[in-house]
């Protein structure tokens, strides 16, 4: 798999069949709050086969053009040595088990640890958060999505509101008592004295 061969590219459907190699969506039974990459994979193949190109496509037109995203860039795949160049060298630093390990002494992605992630595929990432993008371009879409200039009001309020991280509940706001909450891809906290901000 993908962490014996982190060069490999992934498709969307690679993906899917990792997640339910039987075809059924049979996964253990949970409540509350649990983050999961594959919806937002899910989410990025119906947008594809709705607007009939790919979702790297519209990636480009709908966001990266249509925001003068000069220093952002999004491939399904491995990206060109001219991107990768570029970037800072990060190492992988993530030893926690997954949601889904419920008896995990080591993660899955012990092997990684340590390494750096710099030419590693982000295809296992896609529609999850795929992108490479510079300070500035992540600021420059960041207010564009604050502000309510990406979607209508309608799906701004749904794509804000925010379940509790602690309860999975829905909540108006992050408090003191409850100080992380998620929304559709966006997370919100309160940050000791700086109170609550948005993140991403």
């Amino acid at each position: 798999i993908w962490i014996n061969d982190p060069t490999r590219e992934l498709s969307a459907e690679n993906l899917i069949d990792l997640v339910y190699p039987a075809g059924s969506g049979d996964l253990p039974k949970s409540k509350g709050y649990h983050y999961s990459n594959t919806n937002y994979i899910l989410a990025g193949m119906i947008a594809a086969k709705a607007a009939g190109q790919s979702y790297r496509d519209l990636v480009h037109h709908m966001i990266i053009e249509a925001f003068g995203l000069h220093s952002t860039f999004y491939e399904n795949g491995t990206y060109p040595d001219p991107v990768t160049d570029r970037l800072a060298h990060g190492y992988f630093d993530n030893p926690a088990c997954a949601d889904y390990q419920p008896k995990c002494t080591q993660s899955w992605n012990h092997a990684l640890m340590g390494g750096d992630v710099r030419g590693m595929s982000t295809s296992w990432a896609q529609a999850a958060g795929g992108a490479i993008a510079d300070a500035r371009d992540v600021d420059r879409w960041m207010r564009a999505v604050l502000k309510g200039r990406v979607v209508p009001p309608k799906q701004q309020a749904e794509w804000m509101a925010l379940v509790s991280i602690r309860t999975g509940e829905p909540i108006a706001d992050v408090t003191a008592d409850d100080p992380r909450g998620f929304s559709l891809g966006l997370g919100k906290a309160v940050l000791g004295s700086f109170g609550a901000h948005w993140f991403y």
